[in-house]
């Protein structure tokens, strides 16, 4: 059990480590960093987990579009993972009453669709009756990043009172 413990504290510090090197100068490291961040979001979509929101960094979506500015190369590989990852985002964050799954299959029978889905696959203009937004999403509360003990406040002024 205490390996297990030690596994899953191991993993975590791997993840944040690559979630830090998605802002790296270096290629190599970034290129890592955005597999191992695809690799791993990709796991928590697919476990049954709903705790997922709360163990990820606060800034991982905005590191991720930025990578997305960066020259492609010879390879897409960098961009495949940040577009992967985004998505992968995207079904974390997403209500489930807002998310619909169409396949993309010739095949002309559709399987276990819920009633949402119905309603929204062949009446996909009309209103869809799910939750508001607000109750869906609540407001996202983003506190000021603090340097060298001072820290900005909601006014834009800076705080200097040094924190312990």
């Amino acid at each position: 059990n205490q390996e297990e413990d030690m596994s899953q504290q191991s993993e975590t510090e791997n993840f944040q480590i690559a979630c830090d090197l998605l802002r790296s100068t270096s290629p190599r490291q970034t290129l890592w960093a955005a597999r191992n961040v695809a690799l791993k979001l990709e796991e928590m979509v697919k476990s049954p987990q709903q705790s997922a929101r709360e163990t990820l960094p606060s800034v991982l979506s905005v590191s991720l579009r930025c990578l997305l500015d960066k020259p492609v190369t010879n390879t897409f590989l960098l961009h495949t993972y940040v577009l992967q990852s985004i998505y992968y985002l995207t079904l974390i964050y997403a209500h489930p009453a807002h998310a619909v799954f169409i396949s993309c299959t010739s095949s002309t029978t559709t399987t276990a669709l819920s009633e949402t889905d119905i309603f929204q696959l062949n009446f996909l203009d009309d209103a869809v009756p799910t939750p508001s937004l607000d109750v869906a999403y609540p407001p996202m509360i983003v506190q000021p990043l603090s340097v060298d003990g001072t820290s900005a406040t909601n006014d834009g002024s800076l705080n200097t009172a040094r924190t312990p």
